[in-house]
């Protein structure tokens, strides 16, 4: 009982270890997951370091293009599917060879959804910031994913080059909320997000 206890100790010290390591090379602006944004590639000089996939980047762009000049979230994705864009698990697999696999994926996955479109749009690492320490594991002996409160996120600005500038992606952010009055039928008014 007295070396199981001991070995606990000693895993549980670990893991604190390792986070704090992990979270020094996040407030470092070091870029720590797995598989890179979308846009994005690991530079071969630095794998910590994300530079600019020029293709990929372009249909980002385009995104946010689209949005501004008034097309929907889901409309974007329509645009996409029919030209042939791949989406950003298929992109990853087939296009840069990675062995990339999406939790949320499924085997009839080829159409871009509403869920993708919104998260790019969202994403500020296509202003050139890191954001990390979004989610943490409960411990080391549970391995689901929790999501941590904001004021926990580590965010480090500037860390590699941009795709959209901070305009562009200030202006999408304060289009996504507004809202847009309409009266109903039956004479209540009812409150429609404008995206």
């Amino acid at each position: 009982q007295i070396n199981g206890l001991v070995n606990e100790w000693y895993c549980e010290e670990l893991s604190a270890n390792i986070r704090s390591a992990f979270r020094a090379k996040m407030r470092d602006g070091q870029y720590l997951g797995s598989s890179c944004p979308y846009g994005y590639v690991k530079d071969p000089k630095n794998h910590n370091h994300l530079v600019i996939d020029e293709y990929a980047a372009g249909i980002v762009r385009k995104i946010f293009h689209l949005y501004l000049k008034g097309y929907g979230k889901a409309k974007i994705g329509r645009i996409l599917t029919e030209e042939g864009v791949l989406i950003p698990t298929l992109y990853k697999r087939e296009i840069l060879g990675l062995h990339y696999r999406n939790s949320h994926e499924l085997e009839t996955t080829k159409n871009w959804s509403y869920q993708t479109v919104h998260s790019i749009l969202n994403n500020e690492v296509y202003i050139g910031n890191t954001v990390q320490n979004k989610y943490n594991n409960l411990s080391y002996k549970d391995k689901k994913h929790v999501r941590q409160p904001e004021d926990q996120w580590i965010r480090v600005t500037n860390t590699h080059e941009a795709i959209i500038d901070s305009d562009t992606f200030r202006k999408v952010r304060e289009r996504q909320k507004i809202r847009t009055k309409t009266v109903s039928p039956e004479g209540t008014s009812s409150v429609f997000s404008g995206v």
